[in-house]
């Protein structure tokens, strides 16, 4: 006995999102699927982000190796010191790189905790990040300077409602009469 499978179209498997779209803006349709139907579908999008994935890393692969082939055969005709000094070269400049990401790993953790101690949006932090620490320091006075002024606009603009509107004179039966009693109509 099949039973019916209420599944969205746009469901997404990391590949590709296969969305049906009726009227051209971006609006998903729902489609019902028996379960064979479903697991198919399934099974065939899970297919395409393999094949996808397996080529993109065969690609890299592929690259990879072909540099590793040139750079062993540039080293091939390198004399023994030549090539000592090379891997040297190489080490450091694998070593500095390291160190580069670290620092900047380092600088925009410490980002994060100094907007997290001014009471600031801490997902800014990748963004305010600066070469070195005063750099940082400084993006995070004028984003703080920034953001406090977009906040105070946004209240302000907020509390501002609009003035009452004053039509022309509204009759009103009892303010009428107490007029007329005091002579004033």
């Amino acid at each position: 006995m099949e039973e019916n499978t209420n599944a969205t179209a746009g469901v997404e498997t990391g590949a590709q999102s296969a969305t049906d779209n009726s009227n051209g803006q971006g609006q998903e349709e729902n489609k019902t699927y028996s379960e064979k139907d479903f697991q198919s579908e399934v099974d065939r999008r899970v297919t395409e982000a393999l094949k996808t994935a397996h080529t993109k890393w065969q690609t890299e692969y592929e690259t990879k190796l072909k540099a590793e082939k040139d750079e062993a055969a540039r080293l091939a005709k390198m004399s023994a010191d030549e090539r000592a000094k090379a891997e040297f070269d190489k080490r450091v400049k694998d070593f500095e790189d390291r160190e580069a990401k670290h620092n900047a790993e380092r600088l925009e953790f410490e980002c994060t905790k100094q907007l997290a101690g001014e009471k600031l949006p801490v997902e800014f932090a990748s963004m305010l990040t600066g070469a070195d620490a005063e750099a940082t320091k400084a993006n995070i006075e004028t984003f703080k300077e920034a953001f406090s002024k977009a906040i105070e606009d946004a209240v302000t603009e907020k509390l501002k409602g609009t003035t009452p509107k004053v039509g022309a004179r509204q009759s009103d039966a009892w303010l009428d009469s107490v007029r007329k009693g005091a002579g004033l109509k």
